[in-house]
């Protein structure tokens, strides 16, 4: 059996100017992702590191901000099988955030970096990763 790749990732999240809750969602690269859906920013899990430490390092890499994992949102599987995203819900800590929410970072993985309301986000985000909103939601409901 075929060992699915394992990615790791935060969902960053903060409360902008005027109250609104938002969280951050990147968007591939290149023409070939021109209609694709926006993703949590994640990748690989380096030898030696743990989930939480890949999920910081390559949401800082990707999107320049730093966060502080608050909760575990637990796995998903990509429909098509070819892999698997254990992700963290984090507190947004810093970064530059140009206007509308937008993360000013040089990344050639992804064209967009942004924070958005959750209405947004759940028109945008990928829909294997939509639970991750909920679970966020469910948890940031009882603090």
């Amino acid at each position: 059996m075929k060992k699915i790749p394992v990615s790791a990732g935060l969902l960053v999240f903060r409360v902008n100017d005027i109250g609104i809750r938002e969280f951050l969602l990147v968007h591939p690269s290149g023409g070939y992702h021109r209609k694709s859906p926006y993703y949590i920013p994640k990748g690989k899990i380096e030898e030696g590191e743990t989930e939480q430490e890949a999920a910081t390092r390559e949401t800082y890499e990707e999107t320049g901000v730093e966060a502080r994992i608050i909760a575990d949102l637990g796995s998903i599987t990509y429909k098509s099988g070819s892999k698997k995203v254990r992700a963290f819900l984090a507190k947004f800590v810093s970064g530059e955030i140009v206007e509308n929410g937008i993360v000013d970072w040089p990344d050639w993985e992804n064209d967009i970096k942004r924070f958005v309301p959750e209405e947004v986000a759940r028109k945008l985000l990928r829909d294997e990763m939509q639970v991750f909103l909920d679970r966020a939601n469910a948890f940031l409901r009882n603090l």
